[in-house]
């Protein structure tokens, strides 16, 4: 199922010639195992439902190693995108799904990622694509390609369906590659140094784990800053200082500065809620934004918002917030715009999910286009004291940070559009037979209330 012929290696999918009643695919691997450094592959995907084309390192344990993998996937559903991930010691989870702006079945195009010991960053014709930080593999691997089918049963209820859609049995369909690099200096010419050496591969290939994206992402964070200050209210402090120079500063522990109450209205959709102002209050020194019982008979719960009254635009953006812990809730800090201003759809969010509140979802959507989740392992609990979160919005990426340190970038078709500064605390839909996305997002709404978030300030400054 490999050739080297006209000039390029053809690694194809095909009928299995041993009776089997499955597929045969194609896989090329290294000798040799390599370590941090740039890697980078020119290849020409497969366009069908169902298959994957690849690049990647990987060892395990069929080399007496440790699980640790950096994937480049092309899925043959949707060839305008392609998937990053990895894996430490067999702990995946940090699918990310990058928009091409080309298909990439349609001629080759340069992949590649340069891995060092603190972070990954993934580049697609030679421009950053994405970069993820936390707890890197470490790992030397061999230098992989593949071509492979997934199940083909769409009523499997297999997870690999989901990710790929149900393989439909064309064949022979072929991915294409011309040629492959590994530079130990790294992309920029700095990179780490594995010290360990790989031990002998055994001639039993691995199977490449399917996953699915977007997942809980296991990356490890900073710990906990020591306490900051002991605010009034009693709850403990532990994120960095608010800039008081910033342009816009709002210090709900002196007032609303530049905010007010969102109020007699409801998003409808996921929102099991209605926006009251009385479910907002500025004392002890903080903002509170509660979910209630409804108190207008009309069988949904009070949420509580606060939003600015002015538009900003690129910069950094910061917030002081205790998350609320229960499942079906949302605790969250925002740019947004829409239809509402006569404005395209953008947002940049930083979501803490009740149902698991050591981590935070970072996202945004460009004209309405979402998808870009990413969850981070906080190495904390948000509900248990004040922390900052910020994001830094530039035109060509978007930088998050939690308690002052850098935590993951996404680049990409940025948002462009000026959105009022936003924070909200909402239930989703409640019933667990519902069939929407929400309740797998957020698990379902237990009615317990009053909860409450808490903030002690926000800012905005046009640099970070």
């Amino acid at each position: 199922n490999t050739s080297l012929d006209n000039n390029m290696l053809t690694l194809t999918i095909d009928k299995d010639k041993g009776n089997k009643g499955m597929y045969s695919g194609a896989e090329y691997r290294t000798n040799k195992f390599y370590g941090f450094g740039y890697y980078e592959v020119s290849m020409q995907a497969i366009k069908n439902n169902g298959v994957v084309s690849s690049f990647f390192t990987y060892t395990g344990p069929s080399d007496n190693n440790p699980w640790d993998e950096i994937d480049i996937e092309v899925l043959g559903k949707d060839t305008r995108k392609v998937q990053f991930n990895y894996y430490k010691d067999g702990k995946g989870g940090h699918e990310f799904m990058y928009d091409l702006g080309f298909d990439a079945s349609e001629g080759f195009h340069t992949y590649g990622f340069d891995w060092q010991p603190d972070h990954i960053t993934w580049y697609v014709d030679g421009k950053e694509a994405h970069t993820m930080r936390g707890d890197m593999p470490t790992t030397k691997g061999k230098i992989m390609m593949n071509t492979w089918p997934g199940v083909s049963d769409p009523n499997n209820k297999d997870q690999v369906i989901n990710w790929l859609k149900a393989y439909d049995g064309k064949t022979p369909i072929s991915a294409h590659y011309q040629w492959a690099t590994y530079d130990e200096k790294g992309k920029n010419g700095n990179s780490g140094n594995n010290n360990q050496q790989p031990t002998q591969a055994p001639t039993q290939a691995p199977t490449q784990a399917p996953t699915q994206a977007p997942t809980q992402a296991p990356t490890q964070a900073p710990t906990q800053a020591p306490t900051q200050q002991q605010p009034s209210n009693g709850i403990k402090d532990y994120g960095t200082p608010m800039n008081a120079n910033a342009q816009m500063v709002s210090d709900f522990r002196k007032g609303a500065g530049d905010f007010f109450a969102s109020d007699g209205w409801t998003n409808g959709s996921c929102f099991d809620c209605w926006w009251h102002r009385s479910n907002t209050s500025l004392d002890n020194g903080m903002l509170t934004l509660t979910i209630d019982k409804d108190k207008g008979g009309k069988g949904m719960y009070n949420g509580a918002e606060y939003r600015t009254n002015k538009f900003y635009g690129f910069g950094y953006y910061e917030v002081s917030m205790q998350a609320i812990k229960n499942n079906g809730v949302v605790s969250s800090f925002f740019t947004y715009t829409g239809p509402s201003d006569n404005n395209p759809w953008d947002e940049i969010d930083i979501e803490v999910l009740g149902k698991d509140t050591r981590k935070v979802q970072f996202n945004y959507y460009k004209d309405g286009k979402g998808g870009h989740e990413f969850m981070y392992d906080l190495g904390f609990d948000a509900s248990e004291g004040f922390h900052t979160y910020g994001f830094d919005w530039q035109p060509d990426h978007i930088t998050w940070y939690v308690d002052g340190k850098e935590a993951h970038t996404m680049r990409g078709d940025m948002p462009t559009t000026k959105g009022k500064i936003m924070m909200n605390t909402w239930p989703g839909v409640s019933d667990p037979n519902n069939k929407d996305q929400v309740i797998n997002w957020l698990k379902a709404y237990d009615g317990k209330t009053p909860i409450s978030a808490h903030y002690q300030w926000a800012t905005y400054n046009p640099s970070r």
